[in-house]
């Protein structure tokens, strides 16, 4: 049967903000054998997309090939598919081929391939490959590659091992011409099986820096997640040197402080814990839009044994002739926020 369809939008807004500029959908050809294209434009962002292929006799499976696919944001520039991939879809299985997105102006790619089944195992698998970080966060560089393998069965029993590792670069410092801190890259890992969720996080910051994360969810392993989500995990950071998070805040212009924390994780998802402290120092920062320099910030975020579940707040701050002291809580478990706040 012959198929035709001319799709427009015109603007679409939510109060101020442009979610949509302009959009197309076009199809043309016939049920078993048709194009469909697509085209979206926001005021800074755009996606085009090709599909060719077309429907079963029965209209219940749609098979073909992604012909086109080419995305563009200001936050992570721009991306096209690296070559045409297969498609399937219906409402009982769907397949995607090897497909990759490339930037279109630096080297690397992620891909992704993969099958679902309704009645079936299901896998997928990726790979990042010679990805620069600064692709997505400008101002750190180094190289990113990964890999991911992932399965669901027909009972809804979840494994997965992924990897990712950045190699060694260097930190961007704002309003410091020329001025970078190397860093030793990092690596994260991830596995699912029959004993859990286990991940573990490592990165060697500028300056001697270390963070070292780890987290274990020994009951979420299927699909849907049992109820029921304890969980155990250490964080332990000391990053002397804050000057590189103005490159990851983009509302500052200079940063300074040092960070230090030593945390254990417990409780569950719905009911988390948390005992230890975690330290900011001799910090300070920069907020042109709002005028404010900030300095000589100290907070200190510290469990109390007598009130699990909770965190003690303590700070401070100068902002040109004044000082704000704080004192406050934090309920871990619904995260509600208690603020008491003196100034001069």
């Amino acid at each position: 049967a012959p198929l035709q369809l001319d799709l427009q939008l015109g603007s679409i807004s939510e109060g101020e903000q442009q979610l949509l500029a302009a959009g197309q959908l076009t199809a043309s050809g016939t049920t078993a054998r048709h194009r469909l294209d697509l085209s979206l434009q926001g005021a800074e962002e755009r996606l085009l997309g090709r599909l060719d292929g077309g429907l079963d006799p029965g209209l219940s499976r749609w098979q073909g090939e992604v012909v086109q696919l080419e995305a563009e944001t200001p936050l992570v520039g721009a991306w096209r598919l690296a070559d045409t991939t297969a498609l399937l879809l219906s409402a009982t299985e769907a397949g995607l081929g090897n497909a990759c997105l490339q930037p279109v102006d630096q080297p690397g790619q992620i891909c992704l391939q993969g099958n679902w089944s309704a009645a079936g195992d299901s896998a997928l698998d990726g790979r990042v490959e010679g990805l620069s970080m600064g692709r997505l966060l400008p101002g750190i560089s180094g190289e990113l590659n990964g890999t991911l393998d992932a399965g669901l069965d027909a009972a809804g029993g979840l494994r997965t091992r992924a990897r990712l590792a950045l190699g060694e670069g260097q930190v961007q410092i704002p309003g410091e011409r020329d001025a970078r801190q190397p860093h030793g890259g990092g690596q994260l890992s991830l596995d699912i099986g029959d004993s859990g969720l286990d991940a573990v996080l490592a990165f060697a910051a500028p300056q001697d820096g270390q963070l070292q994360a780890n987290l274990q969810l020994p009951n979420l392993n299927q699909l849907p997640p049992a109820e029921a989500q304890p969980l155990t995990g250490k964080v332990k950071a000391s990053l002397p040197d804050l000057a590189g998070l103005a490159t990851l805040v983009p509302a500052l212009s200079s940063s300074a402080g040092r960070v230090d924390a030593d945390l254990r994780l417990g409780g569950s998802l719905d009911q988390p814990r948390i005992q230890g402290q975690l330290a900011l120092t001799d910090g300070a920062a920069d907020v042109p839009e709002a005028g404010l320099q900030l300095r000589d910030i100290q907070f200190r975020a510290f469990s109390d044994p007598g009130q699990p579940g909770v965190m003690l707040l303590q700070g401070g701050l100068v902002s040109g002739p004044g000082r704000v002291d704080l004192t406050g809580n934090l309920v871990l478990a619904d995260s509600t926020l208690d603020l008491a706040l003196q100034g001069e």
